[in-house]
């Protein structure tokens, strides 16, 4: 047998739903077709087109699940970040998708900080995706105007059955996070103060101590100062026996001294984001014509973060009709819902739980911050107005586990398109 090559003309979607053979084209087009996309499942379709069309980058945002994706097409054209993005054209209807936030910035002391609610492109069904053409050059996207100057997506969704008769598609996935990068933080010395009480190298170092602890109390039968800091200016954290935080029993008031150690004061609070996808498509074909197509997919997501997630859903109906030899008529409708109950703030403000955590003392444990909320001490403490003194773990910020769940940012989105 003698083998012999042979090239297929590969049909792409220009512009306005326009097909053109690929080897005619003038400019530079890419093509991806919806196996491409699905041969990993993520929770964004977006994040299926990385690193398969070149010059195509996507920002991601990591402010909470469902985050924004930031994509550009040939760079960086302008100093405003909004009018670098590509734009979307969906079956010939360009749709908005800009990142979308609430709230101001998430500077110092900011208690108001961004909320990210996602963009329009997510929103898509990427099993209802037939086709995406990326249109790069100006000559590709001048159909589309000036908001094509950055390139365009070009999607193109699935209609029914090309041939008569009736099928069904079920598809399920499920995806697994984890927080993947953590800060160097220190852990050799715990929070405190060094203070002076002499001159010259008359120093003593007072020992750490949580809780001003006196002498009835105390198991030497010698009063304690309080020394505590939570800047991490203290003594070695070298395991000798000390007052910490989880050594007051709330119940009695009786102090235990507890191993001065490094604890886990942050990584402990993140948990397993998990997220499971449903799907499912019903297409059909009389062969008289008419092909008609209806998708359904649920999608359910709990976050990293806890008490974070959302539930979306997508319902989508294509009905097609060829009334004759020369017309054709395409009708399509998209639902697509989202709701959650909290979405977590983000950036360098008193109202992220990653600020509480950031300055969260050493010493102090994770553990003992969720139990100081499923106590029930924060609230017990504002309401008889004692949240000053050490009382509670950082009297000067919030407990990331009452922010989580009792600050809320809840959202409720429906679309139709």
């Amino acid at each position: 047998m003698k083998s012999t090559s042979l090239e297929v003309n590969e049909v792409v979607v220009t512009a306005l739903g326009i097909t053109r053979k690929e080897k005619s084209l003038g400019y530079a087009v890419t093509k991806i077709n919806n196996e491409d996309m699905n041969n990993v499942v993520t929770g964004n379709w977006l994040s299926g087109l990385s690193g398969k069309v070149a010059g195509l980058n996507f920002d991601q945002s990591s402010a909470g699940p469902g985050s924004s994706i930031r994509v550009t097409l040939r760079g960086e054209g302008s100093l405003s970040s909004g009018k670098n993005e590509a734009l979307f054209v969906v079956d010939g209807v360009p749709i908005r998708s800009s990142l979308m936030t609430a709230n101001s910035g998430g500077t110092y002391s900011n208690d108001n900080a961004p909320i990210d609610y996602g963009n329009g492109a997510s929103d898509l069904n990427a099993d209802d995706i037939e086709s995406i053409s990326v249109l790069k050059g100006p000559a590709a996207t001048a159909l589309y105007g000036s908001r094509a100057a950055n390139g365009a997506v070009v999607v193109t969704t699935k209609n029914g059955r090309k041939t008569k008769g009736i099928g069904v598609v079920f598809s399920t996935g499920v995806t697994f996070e984890k927080a993947g990068f953590w800060p160097d933080f220190q852990d050799e010395y715990g929070a405190g103060a060094f203070n002076r009480t002499g001159i010259g190298d008359n120093v003593t170092p007072p020992e750490y101590s949580y809780w001003a602890v006196d002498a009835s109390h105390s198991d030497t039968g010698v009063a304690v100062p309080r020394v505590h800091s939570r800047t991490a200016f203290g003594a070695p954290l070298d395991g000798s026996l000390r007052y910490m935080y989880a050594s007051k029993n709330q119940e009695t008031g009786e102090f235990t001294r507890l191993p001065f150690v490094p604890q886990d004061w942050y990584k402990g609070f993140f948990e397993t984001g998990v997220t499971y996808t449903n799907s499912i498509s019903v297409d059909g074909n009389t062969g008289k014509g008419t092909a008609i197509r209806l998708s359904v997919k649920d999608q359910r997501n709990d976050w990293i973060v806890p008490n974070t997630g959302y539930n979306a859903q997508n319902i989508s109906l294509s009905v097609q009709q060829q009334m004759s030899r020369f017309i054709k008529l395409n009708a399509k409708v998209t639902y697509y819902r989202k709701n959650s109950d909290n979405l977590p703030m983000s950036g360098y403000s008193t109202a992220s739980p990653l600020y509480s955590l950031m300055w969260w003392p050493v010493s102090v444990s994770v553990t003992d911050m969720k139990r100081e909320y499923t106590s029930g001490r924060i609230r017990q403490m504002y309401d008889a107005g004692t949240t000053g003194g050490g009382n509670l773990i950082n009297p000067s910020g919030d407990n990331p586990y009452f922010q989580t769940y009792e600050h809320l940012n809840t959202l409720e989105r429906d679309r139709v398109y």
